[in-house]
């Protein structure tokens, strides 16, 4: 079994675990991961926030908070940033707010703002400063 992606015009197939390979938009058109990737990136530097789309604050290490294995993604996990820096604070409301600062598609520095124990969802926005290379 296939699928067309409108994006990429190539007929991939369907993946058997980890999902289906493709999102689906309201006409029934269907892109690819690769392609959402594409899609996500170009949102994110035409916009400079994550109001376009969600993004995802995940890790691989619960037990070390600071080694390295944040990282701020896309929802197929095609689109990926490292986190630079993550910090955690209080909040109000939600009890708990961590704030992370990531190199973002287009070469200034991303600040997001997680909020709560119960959601991946982080609220992106690009800043003012330009990622300094060595």
């Amino acid at each position: 079994m296939t699928f067309h992606c409108v994006d990429c015009n190539l007929d991939k197939p369907i993946q058997a675990d980890g999902g289906v390979g493709y999102a689906t938009f309201m006409n029934g058109d269907k892109v690819c991961y690769a392609c959402v990737a594409v899609r996500d990136r170009a949102a994110m530097i035409e916009h400079g926030r994550s109001s376009a789309l969600p993004l995802y604050l995940t890790r691989k290490s619960i037990h070390k908070p600071n080694d390295g294995t944040w990282a701020v993604t896309n929802w197929p996990n095609t689109l990926t940033f490292p986190v630079q820096r993550i910090t955690q604070g209080g909040h109000n409301i939600a009890g708990k707010r961590l704030d992370v600062w990531f190199y973002g598609p287009d070469g200034y520095i991303w600040h997001g703002v997680q909020y709560g124990d119960n959601t991946q969802i982080v609220h992106c926005k690009r800043s003012s400063e330009r990622v300094q290379r060595t």
